[in-house]
């Protein structure tokens, strides 16, 4: 099932834009090396994807991010940092960029690296908070934006809704998705955030599972074989059976399962100096992961094939231990 959802996705990806040559054979690649479980560490492959922080600021101070925005420096992307990852060769061959932050949509030259990213045959994703969408509304109806994750959060989004809607309604952004943190406190949430799609004209829906971020927070996550979760979960896929929205349910927590972590094998991310994080957890990026301009293979560098191997200690409540059934499907959106 995971293999026919993650080409099916793909593919749906690769068939709505032209993209630089290359990047499909690196994609298929890089998508065989994430589904083989005996991979090795060292990666022969170039990333399929990659982020660029465009900033570290945001309008939010949710306490349950990982990206503490309050607590860095706040550093801004420029066109010419930009143009420097895009041009680098080790991103020759990746198809998508996503953009993130911070919030993104505070940064005053985002549909300027948008252009930039789509006149080099790039897909384009931004993941945002939704609260200042409507005001880039025209610019989002030129902008060329191919894919807008949005996160649904308690108290807020009934204030992005409008927008959201006006999005949909005049296919602004062709892929829209809606993201949402499950945990064993908030079960009954997956049934509201998927009619909300369905009544906002949303095609997909990405459930995460909570990373806890301290010992305290261990309780928070849906761990493998919760009865309450796995009961809700059969009751939501067969109401929404045949619903027009894609769902990607969340990856249910196994904290002693072996290391199989699939995303360290397709995509990268950059700061604004080009230093590199391994995921989105382990964050912000810093130089002891590897630098893009400094560092000779940034993919293979010790820190990077030690993660590999599993020998990650900010690892060891994260719900990518196993490999999550969902990632290359939600990559590809």
């Amino acid at each position: 099932m995971l293999v026919t959802e993650a080409l099916a996705a793909c593919s749906a990806v690769l068939g709505r834009a032209a993209f630089a040559p290359g990047s499909a054979p690196n994609l298929a690649r890089a998508a065989v090396y994430a589904l083989n479980p005996l991979r090795r560490p060292r990666v022969g492959h170039y990333p399929a994807s990659y982020t660029v922080y465009v900033n570290t600021r945001c309008n939010y101070r949710c306490d349950f991010c990982y990206l503490k925005v309050d607590r860095l420096e706040s550093v801004e992307l420029t066109i010419p940092a930009l143009e420097r990852i895009v041009n680098h060769p080790f991103n020759r061959y990746a198809f998508r960029v996503t953009l993130g932050g911070g919030e993104p949509f505070l940064h005053p030259e985002l549909f300027d690296y948008i252009e930039l990213l789509k006149n080099r045959a790039k897909y384009v994703s931004v993941y945002s908070n939704g609260s200042l969408l409507e005001r880039h509304l025209e610019q989002l109806e030129r902008g060329g934006l191919d894919s807008l994750h949005v996160s649904h959060y308690d108290g807020k989004y009934d204030a992005v809704r409008p927008a959201m809607r006006e999005v949909t309604a005049k296919r602004l952004v062709p892929s829209v998705c809606l993201r949402k943190i499950i945990t064993v406190e908030n079960l009954h949430q997956m049934e509201q955030v998927i009619e909300t799609a369905l009544e906002d004209g949303i095609g997909s829906v990405v459930f995460n599972n909570y990373y806890p971020g301290s010992d305290a927070e261990k309780r928070l996550p849906v761990t493998a074989g919760h009865r309450p979760y796995l009961e809700e979960l059969k009751r939501v896929k067969a109401k929404f059976a045949g619903a027009p929205v894609r769902v990607s349910y969340l990856n249910p927590v196994e904290p002693q399962g072996a290391f199989n972590c699939q995303n360290l094998g397709l995509s990268i991310i950059y700061d604004a100096h080009g230093n590199v994080a391994p995921c989105c957890f382990i964050t912000p990026p810093k130089a002891q992961y590897g630098n893009l301009f400094t560092d000779r293979d940034i993919w293979n560098t010790g820190e990077m094939m030690t993660l590999r191997r599993g020998d990650c200690a900010s690892c060891t409540n994260c719900f990518f231990r196993k490999g999550i059934s969902n990632r290359i499907a939600s990559f590809c959106r």
